[in-house]
C-alpha cells in the first residue's frame, strides 16, 4: 500500500501552505519548523484557554496576548476542503449580488484575502493583537482597502449584507453576546 504524504492525510494543500508558511515566516522572523515544534510543545489551547479564561476579560486578554493560533489557523487555512466552503460562499454572495459582508472574528484573514482575490471586499473584524496584526499585514501586503475593525473598540456602526463568523463561537465566552451584536 502507498504511503501518504502528511499533505494528503490532512487535506493540506502543499502549495498553499508552502505560501502561508513563508508569510508567516517574514511575520515572525522564524523558520516554520521552529514555530511548528513550538505550536505542537503547546497544542492544547483549549485546555489553556479553559484554565485561564474564568470571565470575559480573561478572554479577550488570552486572545489578545496569544501567538498560538497563527501557525494553527494558517495549517487550517491551508486545507482544500476549506476552500471548498470559500467557493460556496463565493458563489452565495455573486448568486445574490451581495456587497457588504463583514468577516466576524476573521483570525488571519484568510476569508477577506479569498474574496478580494475574487474582486470582493470583506472587512475583518476581531480582537486587537498578533493575530490581527499578521492579518492586517497581509491585507496591506495585497494592497487591500479593507476595513479592520476591533472587537470592543469599533464595532461598525453600519449594516452588512452579510455577516460570516467560521468557527468563532466556540472561542467567546459568552456565544449568546456575539449573536447579539452580530444581528
Amino acid at each position: 500500500m502507498e504511503q501518504k504524504s502528511i499533505f494528503e492525510k490532512n487535506d493540506i494543500d502543499p502549495k498553499r501552505w508552502g505560501a502561508l508558511s513563508k508569510e508567516l515566516e517574514e511575520y515572525l522572523g522564524r523558520n516554520i519548523e521552529d514555530v511548528k515544534k513550538e505550536y505542537f510543545a503547546n497544542v492544547d489551547s483549549h485546555k489553556e484557554f479553559s484554565n485561564v479564561c474564568k470571565q470575559e476579560k480573561d478572554a479577550v486578554q488570552f486572545y489578545e496576548n496569544t501567538d498560538h493560533y497563527l501557525y494553527e489557523l494558517l495549517y487550517w487555512e491551508s486545507c482544500k476542503s476549506k476552500y471548498i466552503e470559500f467557493k460556496k460562499l463565493e458563489l452565495f454572495i455573486k448568486k445574490y449580488k451581495i456587497k457588504k459582508i463583514l468577516d466576524y472574528g476573521g483570525g488571519v484573514g484568510s476569508l477577506c484575502v479569498y474574496l478580494h482575490n475574487k474582486g470582493m471586499e470583506c472587512d475583518y473584524l476581531d480582537v486587537p493583537g498578533r493575530t490581527s496584526d499578521f492579518a492586517s499585514r497581509r491585507f496591506k501586503k495585497r494592497g487591500m482597502s479593507n476595513k479592520i475593525l476591533f472587537t470592543g473598540k469599533n464595532l461598525p456602526f453600519q449594516e452588512y449584507d452579510l455577516v460570516t463568523s467560521y468557527d468563532v463561537l466556540e472561542h467567546v465566552y459568552n456565544p449568546e453576546d456575539s449573536i447579539e451584536v452580530i444581528s
